[in-house]
């Protein structure tokens, strides 16, 4: 079976999982440069280390509000395939090893499910298990 990191954070009391082998950087919340006539859950861009990253809100595409002021939250970068890309957080909360057996699907009833690769129960946690491609680049054609 496949062990993977899964890097897990909190966004709106919610915790979320992204693949480790996706995730570049967290970074404490910068200033970020709007950039008009985007989608509403594009935040603008902001230079990291001499990169120009796109932000993005994930309580905006997961249609909730976030707990925490912007000043407090915190930014992935995550790299897929050739883009660069940075997410909003509200914090970082851990690394696990899981293994896929591990994950459950996603109940397609809910109106969102098509974003996520599963749910991991952890205890008393569960945890979003979000699918980078289908979330964060759904305008990216299958091939």
């Amino acid at each position: 079976m496949d062990d993977k990191k899964m890097v897990v954070f909190r966004v709106s009391e919610l915790e979320y999982g992204i693949a480790g082998e996706f995730v570049q950087s967290i970074e404490k919340m910068q200033v970020i440069t709007r950039v008009p006539f985007t989608k509403h859950y594009i935040k603008g861009v902001f230079n990291l280390r001499g990169v120009v990253i796109p932000v993005i809100s994930l309580s905006d595409i997961l249609q909730t509000n976030s707990s925490k002021q912007l000043e407090e939250q915190k930014i992935i970068i995550i790299k897929f395939e050739d883009t660069e890309l940075g997410i909003i957080i509200d914090e970082a909360t851990d690394v696990l090893t899981v293994n896929s057996y591990e994950l459950e699907p996603m109940d397609e009833k809910f109106e969102l499910s098509h974003l996520f690769a599963g749910v991991l129960k952890l205890d008393t946690r569960l945890i979003s298990i979000i699918d980078i491609e289908r979330a964060l680049f759904p305008d990216r054609k299958e091939e």
